[in-house]
């Protein structure tokens, strides 16, 4: 009996183990404010601003990071997106884009828009939004808001 145990012992150090490391990639980000807005403004003046998306990714990825931003409540990128407030029917148009020239609207690459791929790399990776409102946009007094979903891709 003790020289099966043994035989047995034997097989199973034989036998081949493999693992993987999971890929695991998480977002982070603040709310996004433009702060005011002044449609009655003497001047016309786009109202601008920039926000920060971070990745953080560990273990084995694609060779590739892929961010898309989604069309938020008005369901489409272009003419742009919208926000709305409580107890109006008014909207406040504006938009995001990949890069501080306001050139290209940040997407999913769909419809004329673009997103964002640069290469997979473990650790924390920030992104820049850039954003703006078009001036001379007639609106009523209110907070407005709209709400973006960040995909990321590995």
């Amino acid at each position: 009996m003790r020289s099966l145990f043994m035989l047995m012992a034997a097989s199973f150090a034989l036998l081949p183990v493999f693992a993987q490391a999971a890929s695991h990639c998480s977002v982070s980000t603040n709310n996004y404010s433009f702060g005011n807005y002044d449609p009655m403004s003497p001047l016309p003046t786009n109202v601008t601003g920039t926000n920060l998306i971070s990745v953080t990714c560990n273990g084995n990825g694609s060779a590739t990071i892929t961010v898309d931003l989604s069309t938020g409540s008005s369901g489409v990128y272009f003419p742009s997106r919208q926000m709305t407030a409580a107890f109006t029917t008014d909207v406040l148009k504006y938009n995001l884009y990949t890069s501080a020239s306001l050139t290209t609207v940040w997407g999913d690459g769909s419809g004329g828009s673009g997103d964002v791929v640069i290469p997979y790399a473990m650790g924390t990776s920030n992104f820049t939004v850039y954003g703006q409102i078009p001036a001379q946009q007639n609106i009523g007094a209110g907070s407005y808001t709209d709400t973006i979903t960040v995909t990321v891709t590995f």
